[in-house]
């Protein structure tokens, strides 16, 4: 089976056979069709790795090879590899969708969520493919923050994990003139356009306020599931989220190019009530490169640090050097953000949960 699909501006063919396209389609369904005579990335879907030669392997988990590295992630294998030829970025993603059980449903009680194999392949794929992808691409950054389309143009909710990203977007999210673009990672070039990142939002349990229900967010889900939540909640709302279409959480979605207008970095502090004030455009950019060293995708950081020591070993060229990629978004954001209106919204540490959602819409829209 092929599917092409428009992600991030760039074209996209899925390859896999039929035992993954009850899980595959639905997870990239929302994205528009794509045109697969002029492919920018291929993405092969299967339960194995294709045969190849390995000229390293330090650590065990890594592989390398002349035009491709290999590395485990925490459900399989992933292999990156780049045909100069055609210039196209190839990756497979090595799966095996689980089966069902009471050793499954122990193990699902016991995470986060309480999630289907949709709801897990569509992050799987997402976090461990999509996203990682754009590191290879030359024109385009990744921001770690929340979107939001507000009249036909991009607001950027930026900062660090917890700090209320999702909030203030789900507590705009029955806004006739709001539209979803990216929960959690957003995408731009650098002529400022904002791509939407259309992976499941995760609500966690302090999301939840007068904006986004539990009722709504447990819609149409089992009992054990419920239970799982209800139980969870009680014991610390952090650690217990669902998962959401974006179509079904918000009444609209953009699912193409969106121009950015205002980029507000979500900052607590000791301030003594919300209040914004302007960010040097040089300062947002170098916030939001540490915030992706620190807190995005570690796993493909690390390998990433182990194919430059592979390549160190063997007296080769490095696939991509982790350190040319944090320049380049440099470079892309510098240009993205010409012209931008860049904002520092101080939060005060105590500033009730109900109260910030109230205060924070008048700095968003603005």
């Amino acid at each position: 089976m092929k599917i092409a699909k428009k992600i991030f501006g760039k074209n996209y063919l899925f390859k896999c056979d039929d035992s993954f396209k009850s899980t595959l389609i639905p997870s990239i369904d929302l994205y528009p069709d794509g045109d697969e005579n002029n492919v920018h990335v291929i993405v092969n879907v299967q339960e194995d790795l294709p045969n190849g030669t390995f000229l390293s392997n330090n650590p065990s988990e890594f592989f390398k090879s002349d035009d491709s590295f290999t590395f485990k992630y925490y459900k399989g294998k992933i292999q990156w590899s780049y045909d100069k030829m055609s210039d196209i970025l190839h990756v497979y993603l090595i799966y095996r969708i689980p089966k069902g059980g009471l050793k499954k449903t122990i193990r699902k009680f016991r995470s986060m969520e309480f999630s289907t194999n949709v709801e897990e392949f569509q992050q799987i794929l997402h976090e461990v493919v999509l996203v990682p992808s754009v590191y290879f691409l030359p024109d385009r950054a990744v921001v770690h923050s929340a979107v939001i389309s507000f009249n036909d143009k991009a607001i950027m909710l930026a900062g660090t994990g917890g700090v209320g990203k999702t909030s203030a977007a789900l507590s705009l999210r029955n806004d006739a003139r709001i539209s979803f673009v990216a929960d959690d990672i957003a995408i731009i070039s650098p002529e400022g356009e904002v791509y939407s990142n259309l992976a499941w939002p995760k609500v966690y349990g302090y999301n939840l306020s007068s904006y986004i229900s539990k009722k709504e967010l447990l819609e149409g889900r089992g009992f054990i599931d419920k239970f799982q939540f209800d139980y969870k909640v009680r014991k610390n709302p952090k650690k217990v989220r669902r998962k959401m279409k974006p179509n079904v959480l918000y009444k609209q979605h953009r699912n193409s190019n969106t121009e950015l207008r205002k980029v507000l970095y979500l900052f607590r502090d000791n301030s003594d009530s919300i209040y914004s004030s302007p960010l040097k455009k040089e300062d947002a950019i170098e916030m939001g490169i540490h915030v992706m060293k620190t807190e995005y995708n570690k796993i493909l950081h690390d390998n990433l640090e182990w194919d430059r020591y592979n390549s160190i070993g063997k007296g080769v060229e490095p696939f991509v050097k982790l350190e040319d990629i944090f320049e380049k978004w440099r470079h892309i954001l510098e240009k993205a953000f010409e012209g931008t209106d860049v904002q520092l919204l101080h939060i005060p540490f105590d500033l009730p949960h109900e109260k910030y959602l109230e205060s924070v819409h008048k700095y968003i829209l603005a």
